[in-house]
């Protein structure tokens, strides 16, 4: 459960804030599909922190919660609700998976991972790779992007708030058609930091 959710945050970051230089959103998308891209990007830009909760719903039901703290540039945690152990913090430098049962923290560096995408400084949707569809379901704006090369063949599906443009869940389908969610809620574009909310524990050398 616990790699899953590493892998949707680090799908997650690829899929919609990956700016790739050869590459616009899907030629096929219509003026009125790309406007709402860069509304969306727009109303990301403006709000640099973002915090709330997270649920994420595996393809057997399987649940794992806890909180995320965003703030860009560079900063980002995820901290798992017990009985989970894990934690992923990113610090502007490195992206740290913790692992407070076994003791063990797993280091990268932040320009080697998908995560620097998602802690830019500026995103903007209408230059992501992949985007094959933008539509209306209920009260969400659902983007589709789709990477065989990249992803695997795996499809992510983004839900926005229509009114809002605030991100509000994510679906992967992996090449086995098995879908796992990650619901935001409680959100607010703030983030209150406490001493060593990004802090990450370098070993000694």
């Amino acid at each position: 459960m616990t790699l899953r959710l590493i892998a949707t945050i680090l799908f997650i970051s690829i899929a919609i804030f990956a700016v790739s230089v050869a590459s616009q959103a899907d030629a096929s998308l219509n003026s009125d599909q790309k406007a709402v891209l860069k509304n969306i990007s727009d109303q990301m830009n403006e709000n640099k922190a973002l915090s709330g909760d997270f649920i994420q719903t595996g393809p057997n039901g399987e649940t794992a919660k806890g909180v995320f703290f965003l703030k860009r540039p560079g900063q980002m945690r995820f901290k798992y609700a017990d009985p989970s152990t894990i934690d992923i913090i990113a610090d502007g430098k490195s992206v740290a998976v913790i692992n407070t049962q076994l003791e063990t923290q797993d280091l990268l560096p932040i320009k080697n991972t998908p995560l620097r995408y998602l802690l830019r400084d500026k995103l903007n949707l209408t230059k992501v790779d992949g985007i094959k569809n933008v539509g209306l379901i209920g009260n969400n704006i659902v983007i589709i992007i789709e990477d065989a090369e990249a992803f695997n063949e795996s499809q992510l599906r983004l839900f926005f708030n229509k009114d809002t443009y605030a991100l509000e869940q994510w679906i992967v389908t992996d090449a086995q058609g098995l879908d796992t969610s990650v619901q935001l809620f409680n959100t607010r574009p703030a983030v209150e930091e406490t001493p060593g909310l990004f802090e990450i524990k370098y070993p000694v050398q």
